[in-house]
């Protein structure tokens, strides 16, 4: 490996905003890298990073440039994203990138739009509702064949998202499944106590996909046979008004927190402090007919990861973190009698808790530990260096 701080291939991650709290995986793919210098190229820096790394370029504060560019490309040659192109190709050149890895498809999108012409190689990272919305928009599916044809490699972040991938019409041979990953922390243990209040958790924003309703109800049903519960949602979303109205004509107000958006620690503190992490999200059509299903939610890895046994609905690429009979327990998405069960089960078996938890932590760190699959990531960019094959 390169042993010089200043021989490090820099790679450019790009994605349209840097970066947004339900995307914590970006500023860490980028903090990650050992053997490779990252910089961030965004449309827009919606976030600061504390510190100086990694190094973020934002289009937006180059607008004074791109614009007068966009005006004279129309005018002379018809060319729509001529200041982009100057200034990606500027940036590329002045920093030396060597491979390019951006986040979701519709990135690409734009990407390849302002960059007709590239000598690095491309990868992408294809999360869940980039690959969905090709389902069901066929505009968008159009655009996103043609960046099949592009890349080098696209990164699924499950298997479902692969094989969605394939019935979309990309070459197998351009996908492999490497997982987002999780830090394995020292204080993520698996508990076995009979504690007079069990902790439940949900980290997820509040959309529709993500089905807190259902969660909620599920809860309400909970407490009619164990009262001592406190539920933990942690998150926000255009829809964090309609839970709150929700908690309240379920009367669950004393049982359950919502306490917004918390930093990268926090969260891992809250899910060291509970006992069992719950998510019932659903497959669901949203705005202009949109299809919503999770590729594979960052939050259940953290959870497994933290020694927690799941609860969570068998739909998407959830079934790959949570193993149901092995680590957690899958229930139907929308039957909230199912989903009431399954906790009820984990509330009054302290032991099959432990079992699940060990047995979420191992998993997590065979297969989700983030410095593993960085690694292999770095490998991928490694190989196909300067236009290099496997």
């Amino acid at each position: 490996m390169r042993g010089l701080k200043d021989e490090k291939d820099v790679v450019a991650i790009i994605n349209e905003n840097f970066f947004e709290p339900t995307e914590i995986w970006v500023l860490r793919h980028a903090k990650g890298l050992q053997h490779h210098k990252p910089l961030v190229i965004t449309k827009r820096k919606t976030r600061r990073v504390k510190g100086e790394f990694p190094k973020v370029l934002a289009l937006q504060t180059f607008s004074f440039l791109i614009q007068p560019l966009n005006l004279v490309g129309r005018a002379l040659s018809g060319k729509r994203f001529l200041g982009y192109e100057v200034i990606l190709k500027f940036i590329m050149r002045a920093y030396k990138v060597r491979v390019v890895h951006i986040h979701f498809l519709w990135n690409g999108i734009w990407f390849f739009d302002y960059l007709k012409e590239l000598n690095v190689p491309v990868f992408i990272t294809a999360h869940g509702s980039d690959v969905n919305r090709a389902v069901s928009d066929p505009h968008y599916r159009e655009k996103v064949q043609n960046v099949f044809k592009r890349v080098k490699q696209i990164i699924c972040v499950s298997h479902f998202i692969k094989e969605r991938l394939i019935s979309l019409g990309c070459d197998e041979q351009k996908l492999m499944v490497n997982y987002i990953g999780t830090p394995i922390r020292n204080n993520g243990r698996p508990k076995c106590d009979n504690r007079e209040i069990l902790t439940l958790i949900c980290v997820a924003a509040f959309r529709e996909e993500k089905g807190h309703e259902f969660l909620l109800k599920a809860v309400a049903q909970v407490i009619r046979d164990v009262r001592d519960i406190q539920l933990v949602l942690v998150g926000e979303g255009a829809l964090k008004q309609r839970i709150k109205n929700l908690v309240e004509t379920l009367k669950l107000k004393q049982n359950v927190q919502l306490l917004g958006w918390t930093n990268q620690e926090e969260v891992f503190e809250l899910l060291a402090d509970a006992d069992i992490y719950v998510q019932h999200s659903v497959r669901c059509i949203v705005e202009d007919n949109i299809l919503k299903e999770e590729g594979l939610p960052i939050s259940l890895v953290e959870a497994a990861g933290m020694g927690l046994p799941i609860v969570a609905t068998d739909v998407g690429g959830i079934g790959e973190i949570c193993i149901h009979g092995h680590n957690g327990l899958l229930c139907r998405e929308r039957d909230v009698s199912h989903m009431a069960n399954h906790i009820l089960t984990l509330i009054k078996n302290p032991e099959l808790r432990f079992s699940y938890g060990q047995a979420g932590r191992d998993l997590a760190f065979r297969q989700f530990d983030e410095s593993k699959l960085l690694k292999k990531l770095e490998a991928l960019y490694d190989r196909h260096r300067d236009g290099d094959e496997e």
